[in-house]
């Protein structure tokens, strides 16, 4: 009977999973660690999935993203400051969030180091 009920739940996880993946669920990307300001992707139909902030130990680093493609203006989708002795700080959007014209990145701090997700 336990074996029964396993293959049921394995079985059905697996359904879950498919049905998600027919959603048009498609995972998150790196934008790969960014040292300075700048876009990481241009045009819509993107989403913000989460934002890693790396300080060097020492000195705060604060990211800002904009709904924009090319400059720090406009609709802040994100803002986050991590003090310099926490090392890192993650900023999770839980669901993603979407943009209209792209992500931005502006950041500061004497060694920024930001690594964005997005889709």
């Amino acid at each position: 009977m336990k074996k029964i009920l396993s293959c049921i739940v394995v079985l059905a996880i697996l359904c879950f999973a498919s049905l998600a993946m027919a959603a048009g669920d498609t995972p998150c990307v790196s934008s790969g660690l960014q040292t300075s300001s700048g876009a990481i992707v241009t045009g819509g139909g993107h989403f913000l999935c989460s934002v890693l902030i790396i300080t060097d130990g020492t000195d705060a680093v604060t990211a800002t993203l904009y709904d924009n493609a090319s400059a720090a203006s406009g609709k802040v989708i994100f803002k986050g400051t991590v003090p310099g002795a926490s090392y890192f700080g993650v900023g999770d959007a839980g669901n993603p969030i979407a943009v209209g014209n792209g992500i931005y990145l502006s950041i500061s701090g004497s060694t920024p180091n930001v690594i964005v997700y997005y889709r």
